[in-house]
């Protein structure tokens, strides 16, 4: 992949540390074979099709697509009409089995790699791994992801190879550089600030002073495609820094300003928000999603009910609450039974995923980091960047039963993502995500829904994906099992297609 400046520099070091000139070359996943004609049609027969919106089987039993996009949908009858009246290229028996839309993940970083125990000699594997992150992503049934934040030159080379044709992945949606204000979160110093680059292969962060500059950072990135606007609303460290340290957050003007810009383009805004004084600005300048759960304190019931007034939904990112269930001895809360669910989850589930999900040469930096989070560490201090704090790390689970009570009672919208690329949790790894909303008392076709259309309404690109309807796009997953009786069906994925053809074929 293309780097420029540092991180240009980071790769000449990452090639030379692991002995090579040239960069790595990974050996890509090759897609299911396809005979279809672009343009051509298909159809798809003997399928219960869901429909989300309701949480039914439909009663039509096969799909007519025609080039990326659904035809119609279609009764045995009609099928058999078809067939008879119209020439397909191919014909694919669902043997009976179970289509659903493709899933989405809103809250993810396709380009992020575990940066545990880094060296240089890393930096040599890091773009395989990124090109691994989309093949993954795509495996799991997750055919469109908002990337929440990444190097252009890196999130833009897998956006381009993925629609090429080159690289196995989603459809990206991306977000590009992020914005914190001046000594906000991951302003560290001006030393870190411009290493950062070498890992990430680029800028990742812009720190504006002023609405001048918020309003330059929104064009830049505006022009360089993104469709997502990604800000920082975070008040105190879960590691790193000092216990009393208090970040400086964008005020509320600055706020409203933000969102008046990203208006005046057209574009959502993101905000990352740990705490619950940062959610409250979010949800008061009518920021369209907020990404995480709160660590210091649960979303109350008025807060969920303004989310709904200002059509703000959240993101909660399930996911990462497995690796902040950090083993701390007897410091946070070891004896609740949120940390132990996550505990569970990080062992069901994460352990299982660092093989499938990454490749040899830097599966350590995953490995390792799982060490250091399964293992009894008394007093924590993360490599790099220090002190971790436990009473907020498992403040995450901590809070999350009472937010969700209050979600559902206020019929906030809550979407799915999994924060994949950060630490050890990975694009389109939904099961954590699924164990974790059946247990705040979602059922299965509450999930499947989040999991697919409401996050694309919470884009506003409803009209276009996240269902299985005539018009709409063909991305969709073959299951072998009813994901209306039991979510973890969703995992039995026999084939995915994504703008009307196969890529993943299991079968």
């Amino acid at each position: 992949m293309k780097k420029r400046g540092i991180a240009k520099l980071g790769q000449i070091l990452g090639n030379l540390n692991a002995g090579h000139l040239k960069d790595y070359k990974y050996e890509r996943q090759r897609p299911a074979p396809w005979s279809v004609r672009e343009n051509g049609k298909w159809i798809i027969k003997n399928v219960r099709i869901i429909d989300v919106k309701q949480g039914i089987i439909r009663p039509e039993t096969a799909l007519l697509i025609q080039g990326k996009r659904i035809s119609r949908l279609l009764t045995k009858t009609e099928n058999d009409d078809r067939l008879t009246l119209e020439q397909v290229d191919d014909v694919i028996d669902g043997k009976e089995q179970y289509l659903i839309p493709g899933l989405s993940d809103l809250h993810c970083h396709l380009s992020l790699i575990s940066e545990y125990e880094f060296s240089l000699k890393s930096l040599y594997y890091f773009d395989a791994q990124r090109e691994k992150n989309c093949e993954f992503a795509l495996s799991k049934g997750c055919t469109f992801v908002r990337d929440s934040a990444g190097a252009y030159d890196m999130v833009h080379a897998l956006k381009q190879e993925i629609e090429a044709g080159r690289l196995l992945g989603p459809k990206i949606f991306p977000s590009y550089k992020i914005m914190t204000p001046q000594g906000g979160m991951w302003d560290v110093n001006k030393i870190v600030n411009n290493i950062a680059p070498m890992i990430f292969g680029g800028k990742v962060i812009s720190y504006p002073k002023n609405k001048s500059e918020i309003a330059a950072h929104i064009k830049h990135v505006v022009d360089m495609g993104a469709e997502s606007i990604k800000i920082y609303l975070e008040e105190k460290p879960l590691y790193g820094g000092k216990e009393d340290q208090a970040y400086n957050m964008f005020t509320n003007e600055e706020i409203r300003f933000i969102r008046n810009q990203a208006d005046k383009y057209g574009k959502v805004v993101e905000s990352h928000a740990m705490f619950i004084s940062g959610a409250r600005r979010a949800i008061q300048g009518r920021i369209d999603s907020i990404a995480h759960m709160t660590v210091d304190a649960p979303y109350t019931l008025e807060d969920a009910k303004n989310m709904v007034e200002n059509n703000v939904a959240i993101i909660p990112t399930l996911s990462i609450g497995s690796y902040l269930a950090m083993n701390c001895g007897k410091a946070g809360s070891p004896d609740h039974p949120e940390y132990k669910f996550y505990r569970k989850m990080l062992e069901k589930y994460v352990k299982p995923n660092l093989c499938k999900a990454t490749i040899p040469e830097i599966r350590h930096c995953y490995t390792k980091f799982y060490d250091f989070i399964w293992n009894k560490i008394e007093n924590r201090s993360m490599p790099g960047i220090g002190r971790v704090y436990p009473d907020r790390i498992h403040g995450f689970g901590i809070q999350a039963p009472k937010s969700f009570e209050n979600f559902k009672t206020a019929k906030t919208k809550v979407g799915m993502g999994t924060d994949g690329g950060t630490g050890i949790t990975f694009s389109g790894s939904f099961e954590i995500e699924f164990e974790g909303y059946k247990r705040y008392g979602y059922s299965p076709a509450e999930i499947l829904r989040k999991a697919t259309l409401e996050n694309m309404e919470i884009l506003g690109l409803d009209h276009e994906l996240g269902s299985l309807e005539s018009g709409k796009y063909a991305d969709m997953v073959l299951l072998g099992k009813n994901p209306l009786e039991d979510i973890t069906a969703i995992h039995d994925i026999k084939k995915v297609f994504k703008d009307g053809r196969c890529y993943i074929d299991n079968e």
